[in-house]
């Protein structure tokens, strides 16, 4: 089964862009998920449910959009606001959404040509009034390039942007509110420290944002692992990518105070590539939500959970160990495993 519902009862409240992101956090529950195979081995798993704030806005998009649209409208600017994403992508669809409810006028640009049929995601898009324009692969490349936004704005009009995937230090400021939100509800309501932290990893600001927000609190000092979805095996390439992620925990750092130095990205658990869900993942899969009621998404909650399982079956999390994973919502983007083998 694929499910999805888009009329799901949320936690958001309705004027949650005015609302401080602190007492947002705060709305998202920590709950505990007994799955057999980790019991067997002696883990806790808890499950920060972020997933549950919103089914268009939910997860971490929302952290992350939320300042950048507080600068939008603080701006006083009367101009679409643009971003970048694939045609599943879960952070054009809370753009979208997001436009939606607050009445301003977005515009996705889309990796590739435009397909001959949309995938739900696209359609999505289109009924929430966003407007898409699709670009080749190979300028694609160029979507962290502000020249390239000029270029754009001669066919598009003015625009104000946002990086894709709601990042920036904008976006990874938001998920330092995230990690202060978790540390909270986790004193509240868990009488044991976890010993690691787990978050999805896609253009890193989350996690740069979570280790940075985690200074100050209850969970200061506690070990997290970034699990990264893209497919990097050169040593050059997850170097980079790990430069970039301590480069915006840096720049936060100014900012916010503090940051950690027990952490560290995985990059093994990508399963053959960025948004690949081969047999053996969807099989795990199925028996996690069979057992836990936990929906999964195919691109970064399900390989962290693998990422989990899989560290502990050889030991490098060990028994006894108490394990919280960050739920980053994307359950929309279940609806691309239809069909597939």
């Amino acid at each position: 089964m694929f499910l999805f519902d888009s009329d799901t009862k949320t936690l958001l409240p309705p004027n949650w862009l005015s609302q401080p992101l602190t007492a947002i956090a705060s709305l998202a529950p920590v709950q505990e998920v007994r799955f057999k195979p980790l019991q067997k081995l002696g883990i806790c798993l808890l499950i920060k449910r972020d997933d549950l704030l919103g089914d268009k806005l939910g997860g971490n998009k929302l952290y992350k959009l939320h300042g950048h649209l507080n600068a939008y409208f603080n701006s006083g600017q009367d101009v679409p606001v643009a971003s970048f994403g694939g045609a599943y992508s879960n952070h054009l669809y809370a753009l979208a959404a997001a436009g939606q409810l607050e009445g301003f006028s977005s515009i996705g640009i889309i990796r590739g040509e435009a397909p001959k049929q949309y995938s739900p995601t696209l359609k999505d898009l289109e009924q929430m009034g966003m407007r898409l324009h699709f670009i080749s692969r190979s300028d694609y490349l160029r979507r962290y390039d502000t020249d390239f936004y000029r270029e754009l704005e001669q066919q598009l009009g003015a625009c104000f942007w946002i990086p894709e995937g709601g990042g920036g230090s904008e976006g990874a400021r938001g998920c330092c509110v995230l990690a202060k939100g978790l540390a909270s509800t986790l004193a509240n309501t868990v009488d044991c420290r976890p010993d690691l932290l787990v978050h999805a990893c896609g253009t890193g600001s989350s996690f740069a944002g979570l280790n940075v927000g985690l200074s100050g609190t209850s969970l200061e000092g506690v070990a997290t692992m970034g699990v990264v979805a893209l497919k990097l095996t050169r040593l050059e390439d997850q170097l980079e990518y790990a430069s970039a992620v301590t480069e915006l925990m840096q720049a936060l750092d100014s900012g916010v105070g503090g940051g950690a130095d027990n952490w560290h990205l995985n990059y093994d658990f990508h399963c053959g590539g960025f948004a690949k869900y081969p047999s053996y993942l969807a099989a795990f899969v199925e028996d996690f939500e069979r057992q836990t009621g936990v929906l999964l998404d195919p691109v970064y909650t399900s390989k962290v959970m693998w990422a989990v399982y899989q560290k502990a079956l050889v030991g490098d999390i060990r028994a006894g160990s108490c394990v919280v994973a960050v739920h980053s919502g994307g359950l929309q983007g279940r609806r691309s495993l239809s069909g597939r083998s």
